[in-house]
């Protein structure tokens, strides 16, 4: 596995993606005393000069022993997928001098550079622009990642032949120096998240088939995730049908009878600060203003509205979560009370802030960390909190797939469609039953009880439940059964396996993957990937050994397999077995090269007792939140910096489900982003308060404030007609007649789509000189009686 041109992603040391256990296997952050480095320590006196390590012996004890012997030399050997490229590395057992052909190659990619990092670095670390065939292999900061540059930094003579001299600054050590906090972004809503917005903010239930495929996994909050001609249209289609069937009432503060543009202007202040999560700029007020009034004046105050609606619900304001902030010193900014609120509820729920959260939003007291977490406790405790987890968990075990995966019916005919769906409600359930019982994350892996129905106790072969709920699913005790666990659920076991067999490969990288949060590569594109063929002689775990025994295979399957061969006795939907065809199933596994998980195990409730228990899942389990959450990508170093203090709070508490979100809300990346010089703040940031400022105020958008607001009751109370009495190529002149059509005094405004722009206007008041303009009358003609008229002029260029 490689650390230069290809590496094979083994290892996450601290969860920060090294592979090695720092002090385990020798890894030290900072400067190395053994290194000779300046420590930046004062002058102590008489204190001896350490000993000199020279390279040689460096390289074998703190880079080749602890890294790059057990990693990038599976791939980066003669016969690897690495094997081509400039660092080709050998063992003790290759005879010559060893080390110095490897530091040859090694030289060689220390040497060359892209944006100033030496390849050696770049390249495992996920920062070079051509990638990384091997993945992500380490992260910036981390122990590993700090040996690589002090390797690179002696063979390039930054440093002397001892360590001695001035270690370049290319990310090194730990994150003290590493930004905690990431860029700004804007999250479009995942189809469940736009759901439930729709569902709370006007009682709509939308299905979210009809949608294009959202295909998001986990990191399905991240803000590459963009709207594509299809779904721009669906979206569109939504939005007009939602204007049509809402109850707008709630949101008036007049009649549907009696509406006015006042009423218009307040009902677009409070249904588009809900809608879009935060008040409206005065601007925008405006523009939705006018585009009612455009509507309003022809099909009357209740079209108008239903209209400005569907295109809030278009809005890139509401279809996109804004984490963008207001700009403080140098290049950081602020999210606002706002945008935290949001950050909160979409985390924890899934869905728009409640008016409790709302509250602390417009008072600022969101802008308080302490208060941010009594908030967060606060919607833990609610079910959507619970709905949120369970989306969460089945998007972390890649259980979106359970629907869609091919079994073959000869094979397999127990696993019908209502199989697969009792599988996922068991797995439901039974998260929900975990994280309302403040359980732990070994709770999760290891807790020996589920939530089955008649159908799948029969499947399971073990006792019905004696007590249900209205849908037939009641608690057993399965501590004399093989089952206890997320890892041995059927939904799991049969998204994880293949057509027709179980699939040692696809459940040792589940483990690797989502439980170790170490990233594999894709294979080779020349390597044939095809599972071993079924041989009865054999059973699954033999015909997978070539695995292990092909060099071209052994980097990645030794990572794979061992873990793979402990799920042999169930078969590939999830039955327990004793006999693979006719061969007694043999469940010894073993982990290798992780951080600190490494451990021997029979069977899957052995290998959970071994994850529950492990610093490192704990860690991953974090990581995999940050990213359905914050849309964190972890595995780059900057990213493993922001949740780093995380990773520490959970570790040092009861690792209860929740207590990695309330981590996770701690940390400053929640508060405040990034940007560049130049950037604008957030929409609508300009009509919030600082911290420590006091509440928002709205202040009311009054009609008389805005010129000639009309009010536009149905039906109509007047009509009009414009005469052109001049024109010349460059402008024209008009005469406007008012008509009152009713039995009442009316004072009249109309809305009029003027060619060109308004040069001079006279016996009139306009609210603007271009495209819709509002005409309204003065003291002299402003209301006319029934059947009576008035008249206004205007001149406008072309």
């Amino acid at each position: 596995m490689g650390c230069g041109d290809a590496a094979q992603n083994t290892g996450r040391p601290g969860g920060d993606g090294a592979g090695v256990d720092a002090g385990r296997d020798g890894f030290v952050e900072g400067p190395d005393a053994s290194d000779g480095a300046d420590t930046g320590e004062p002058d102590q006196g008489d204190v001896p000069e350490p000993a000199c390590v020279e390279t040689d012996s460096w390289f074998e004890e703190r880079a080749w022993a602890p890294l790059m012997r057990d990693q990038c030399a599976l791939c980066h050997t003669n016969g690897g997928p690495a094997g081509h490229t400039r660092m080709v590395l050998v063992g003790p057992d290759s005879g010559g001098d060893w080390i110095a052909q490897n530091l040859s190659g090694i030289r060689a990619v220390s040497l060359d550079e892209v944006e100033g990092l030496p390849t050696l670095l770049a390249r495992p670390s996920g920062q070079h622009p051509d990638g990384h065939g091997g993945g992500n292999l380490i992260a910036e900061g981390s122990p590993a990642y700090d040996a690589l540059a002090r390797l690179a930094a002696r063979l390039r003579g930054e440093l002397d032949e001892c360590g001695r001299g001035d270690l370049p600054i290319w990310g090194t050590g730990n994150c003290d120096d590493a930004p905690r906090v990431g860029g700004r972004v804007l999250r479009r809503l995942t189809h469940p998240e736009y759901a439930a917005t729709l569902r709370d903010l006007v009682g709509a239930e939308v299905d979210t088939e009809r949608l294009a495929p959202d295909d998001t996994g986990l990191r399905g909050v991240g803000s590459e995730i963009e709207i594509v001609g299809l779904l721009a249209d669906q979206y569109r289609e939504v939005a007009e049908e939602i204007s049509q069937r809402m109850n707008l009432v709630p949101w008036l503060s007049c009649g549907l009878t009696e509406g006015s543009s006042a009423c218009a202007a307040d009902f677009i202040q409070t249904f588009g600060a809900r809608a879009f999560r935060r008040p409206l700029s005065r601007s925008e007020i405006r523009d939705y203003l006018d585009f009612y009034v455009e509507i309003a004046v022809e099909d009357g105050f209740s079209e108008g509205l239903r209209w400005t609606v569907a295109a809030m619900l278009q809005s890139p304001s509401f279809l996109y979560r804004a984490e963008l902030g207001r700009r403080g010193e140098g290049g950081r900014f602020d999210l606002t009370s706002y945008e935290i609120a949001a950050e909160l509820s979409y985390s924890i729920w899934g869905t728009l802030p409640d008016d409790e959260l709302w509250e602390a939003a417009r008072t600022g007291a969101l802008y308080d960390v302490q208060v941010i977490e009594a908030q967060a406790q606060r919607l833990l405790t609610d079910e959507r909190a619970t709905r949120r987890a369970q989306t969460f968990v089945e998007l972390w075990m890649g259980l979106d797939q359970l629907d869609t995966v091919f079994r073959d019916a000869d094979i397999y005919p127990e696993l019908t469609r209502e199989m697969r769906d009792d599988m996922l409600s068991e797995t439901r359930r039974f998260v929900g039953a975990v994280w309302e019982d403040g359980g732990s994350l070994g709770d999760l892996l290891t807790r020996r009880t589920g939530t089955i129905n008649a159908a799948l106790a029969d499947y399971y072969g073990v006792p019905a439940p004696s007590t249900v709920d209205e849908d037939g699913f009641g608690e057993v005790d399965l501590s004399a059964s093989a089952y206890g666990g997320l890892l041995t659920h059927g939904s799991v076991l049969t998204t994880h396996a293949l057509p027709t067999n179980s699939s040692p490969i696809h459940r040792g990288l589940l483990v690797r993957e989502e439980l170790l949060c170490q990233t594999l590569p894709p294979p080779p594109s020349n390597l044939d990937t095809s599972p071993p063929p079924v041989d009865p002689a054999l059973s699954t775990r033999e015909r997978y050994a070539q695995h292990t025994a092909d060099p071209a295979c052994f980097g990645c399957h030794d990572l794979i397999d061992d873990i793979g061969f402990g799920f042999e006795h169930f078969d590939g939907i999830g039955r327990y077995r004793e006999f693979d065809g006719v061969h007694p199933v043999n469940a010894q596994g073993e982990i290798l090269h992780s951080d600190g998980a490494d451990a021997v195990f029979n069977g899957v409730l052995e290998l959970a007792a071994e994850l529950a228990q492990a610093d490192a899942v704990a860690m991953c389990y974090v990581d995999k939140w940050a990213q359905f959450t914050l849309g964190v990508d972890t595995e780059q170093g900057a990213g493993a910096c922001r949740v780093e203090a995380a990773r520490a709070r959970f570790l040092d508490g009861d690792r209860d489900l929740d207590d990695a979100l309330v981590a996770l809300v701690a940390t400053e990346h929640f508060r405040w982003r990034l940007g560049e010089e130049g950037e604008l703040d957030a929409p609508g940031a300009d009509v919030l308060p600082l911290p420590g400022e006091g509440p928002f105020e709205a202040v009311p958008f009054d009609a008389g404030e805005e010129p000639n607001l009309p009010d536009l009751d149905s039906p109509r109370e007047v009509s009009f007609t414009v005469d052109i009495n001049s024109a010349w190529d460059a402008g024209y002149c008009a005469d406007v007649t008012v008509l009152n059509i009713v039995d009442t005094d009316v004072q009249w405004s109309i809305l009029v789509e003027i060619e060109g722009t308004i040069t001079s206007a006279w016996n009139v008041m306009r609210s603007g000189d271009s495209g819709n303009v509002v005409f309204s009358g003065v003291d002299w003609n402003g209301i006319i009686g029934p059947g009576q008229t008035a008249q206004f002029g205007f001149c406008a260029s072309r």
